[in-house]
This record gives structure tokens, C-alpha cells and sequence, in this order.
């Protein structure tokens, strides 16, 4: 084989991963998410275009030299792919960041030192292949460590993720896959293993997928992330109006009650009727702490858990948030359930969020009013 093929794959590599890192940067710079994609196809890059102008070398001394180069791109590939996956997938950690920045800066410091590469030699048609220094071990520990602690975190989250979400973490993850394995069959000759790096132009197609991802399911787009904040903030808002007018009543009611007490009270006159309405009282007090149990059961992360739910427990506590808005909108609700409802398998407060944008988008539909019917059946075919 040519060497040449080897060089000019690390350069369209290069290429690739510059372009498309500058275009997500420019697109959406104030992103965390998108500086942490341009950090980890930067150093990508930074390792391709070192990787080209070393294996055209003239001798052995640029070559010893242009290596170490490579390998500093190589020791924040992995760094910088776990930051990307962690903010990804919404599981940062500050501390295993510095941990890794800190490792990478030792290695770096250390990169053109014999502690890392003893030097070059004759290694297949390659004619000046790094000759590892037992420092290199520690790093490639390092590199595997950190590529699959990354598809973890996503595997993980794609178990949970929905709809365009999963789309996105599945081309990232066959993404991946393709590229670091392409990526990683320069590692045989470093060992004396005799297999060239075939596949290092995979990196090229890894950024191809990406770029699919970006595009086709608008991975990084800033206006998907606007799209999802305002979904969630007209959510909130109906959610808000429904919830003061669950609440404001109850405590209207209970100044007035107070004030009828108070003079009885501070007389130390309670009567009957004075019982009464403490009862009263009690029973607004009651209506508000349900409510407030309610939105903090509802406001909890999704926690991915696999349990048995009551739909119509579910369909009915999801509705409790808007009912008051519903009813201010002279939307009038039906409720249509089979007795004997079987349980489903999932996330109790992902099916109550799925019910409630469901009932919300109805209310959206009918700005004057009408019957809102909801219905849950059963159907068995013979």
C-alpha cells in the first residue's frame, strides 16, 4: 500500500472535523454543548493534520519530532469526548473533567520526552513508526478508559431518550463506533502487531455522520433547543394560571374565615358555628398542601424508572394541574375509562408529562370552549 493514501486520509480527516467543529461554534457559540463538540473535533483535527505532515517526512528526526505532535491531539480526543458526553447526555462532572484536563496536561508536558517515545523505526512500508516508551501505555489506559465510559453514558441515556432525541444519540453512538475503531487500528503497529492502519479514514465517515445527525435531526441546532424551552414555558405558563386560581381561592377563603373568627377569639367565645368554620379552614388548608404535593411530585426529574402505572391515576393527575384553567375557559371535561384498566410498564411522571401536553394542546385547540373528552379503553380482538 501507499503511504501516501495514509497521509491523505489524516488530512481529509482533518478537513472534516475542522469544518464541521468552526460551522457548530459559529452556529450556536453561547451552546456549552456546541464549544464542547468544537473542543472534541478540534482535537480530532489537531491530531489528523500532524498525523499527514508527519508520514510525509523526509527523516527520521522531523518524523521523531511531528509524532509527538500527533499523539498531543490523541491525549484530548479522549478528554474531550467524555466533556461532550457528559453535557450530552446531562450528566455532568466537574471533577472527572479536571481530572482529565489535569492528565492531559502531564502527558503533555511529558510528550517529547523518551518516556513516551523511545524513538523511530522501519515498521511494514512505514518507514519511521514511533517505538512506545512505557509512558505510552499509560496513556492508551487513559483513551479507553474515558471512549468507554463516554458510550456508556450513552447507551444510557438512549434506554431513556424519545423521539428525535434518540435519533440523535443513536447516529452519535454508530458514529463513534465506526470512527475510534477505524481510529484505533493505528494502534497494532505500536505493538508490532503487523496490520497498517486500514481503516483511519473511518474518521472521516464518523464526521459524516455527525454532520447527518447536525442536519437531518438538527443535533446541536439552537432553534430545536429554543423550539423545546418555549414548548416547555407555554406549559408552565397554563400550568401557572391554573395553579393560581387553585390556590388564590383557597386562601381567599381563609382570610375571610379568619376574620370571622378573630373576634371571637380574642372575646375566648368559640361557638358552634365558630367550629364550623375551622373545619372549613382546615379543609382549604388540606386542597392547598394537595396541590403543592402534586406540582413537587410532578416537578421531580424523570428518574428512567420501569414501574407498573395507573393510566387513569396518571391521566387524572396530570388534568388536576389544569383543570381550574379548563374550567375558566369554559371547557367542560369528560372522562370515559373501562373499569378494569390494566397497568402499563414506564415512568410515572414521563406518562403524566406526556398527558398533560396532550390535554394542554386540546385546550390550545379550543379557544371557545366545549367538551374536552378523554378516554381510556380496552380492546380485545378474537
Amino acid at each position: 500500500m501507499d503511504i501516501n493514501f495514509f497521509a491523505y486520509s489524516g488530512l481529509a480527516n482533518a478537513f472534516t472535523s475542522f469544518t464541521l467543529g468552526f460551522y457548530i461554534l459559529i452556529r450556536n457559540f453561547h451552546s456549552k454543548i456546541a464549544r464542547a463538540f468544537f473542543y472534541f473535533v478540534s482535537a480530532i483535527g489537531f491530531f489528523c493534520t500532524f498525523y499527514f505532515i508527519w508520514l510525509l517526512s523526509k527523516d527520521a528526526k522531523s518524523a521523531n519530532f511531528y509524532i509527538r505532535y500527533v499523539m498531543i491531539g490523541v491525549f484530548y480526543i479522549p478528554t474531550t469526548l467524555t466533556h461532550f458526553s457528559m453535557l450530552l447526555t446531562e450528566k455532568e462532572n466537574r471533577a472527572l473533567d479536571i481530572v482529565n484536563i489535569l492528565i492531559s496536561v502531564v502527558f503533555t508536558s511529558l510528550a517529547f520526552s523518551h518516556y513516551f517515545i523511545s524513538g523511530v523505526e522501519q515498521r511494514l512500508f512505514f518507514p519511521f513508526w514511533p517505538v512506545p516508551g512505557l509512558l505510552f501505555h499509560v496513556t492508551v489506559v487513559h483513551f479507553f478508559l474515558n471512549v468507554f465510559y463516554s458510550n456508556f453514558l450513552l447507551i444510557r441515556a438512549l434506554k431513556k431518550a424519545q423521539g428525535v432525541k434518540a435519533k440523535q444519540i443513536k447516529c452519535l453512538l454508530i458514529g463513534t463506533f465506526i470512527g475510534f475503531f477505524g481510529g484505533c487500528t493505528n494502534y497494532f503497529l505500536w505493538y508490532n502487531i503487523p496490520i497498517p492502519p486500514v481503516l483511519n479514514f473511518s474518521v472521516s465517515i464518523y464526521m459524516i455522520i455527525l454532520a447527518y445527525a447536525i442536519f437531518r435531526h438538527r443535533m446541536l441546532d439552537p432553534e430545536e433547543v429554543l423550539a423545546i424551552h418555549a414548548e416547555k414555558l407555554a406549559l408552565l405558563g397554563v400550568i401557572s394560571s391554573s395553579i393560581n386560581h387553585e390556590i388564590k381561592n383557597p386562601l381567599f377563603l381563609l382570610q375571610e374565615y379568619a376574620g370571622k373568627l378573630l373576634p371571637n377569639m380574642e372575646r375566648k367565645q368559640i361557638s358552634d358555628g365558630d367550629i364550623e368554620v375551622m373545619k372549613k379552614m382546615s379543609a382549604q388548608i388540606s386542597r392547598i398542601s394537595t396541590m403543592v404535593a402534586h406540582l413537587g411530585e410532578f416537578g421531580c426529574p424523570n428518574r428512567g424508572l420501569s414501574e407498573e402505572v395507573n393510566i387513569r391515576e396518571a391521566i387524572e393527575n396530570a388534568l388536576f394541574f389544569v383543570s381550574q384553567e379548563l374550567k375558566y375557559h369554559n371547557i367542560d371535561v369528560k372522562m370515559d375509562f373501562d373499569s378494569g384498566l390494566p397497568k402499563v410498564v414506564g415512568d410515572k411522571n414521563q406518562f403524566e408529562e406526556i398527558f398533560l401536553n396532550l390535554i394542554v394542546n386540546a385546550y390550545h385547540a379550543m379557544p371557545n370552549g366545549g367538551e374536552l373528552v378523554i378516554a381510556a379503553k380496552t380492546k380485545y380482538e378474537v
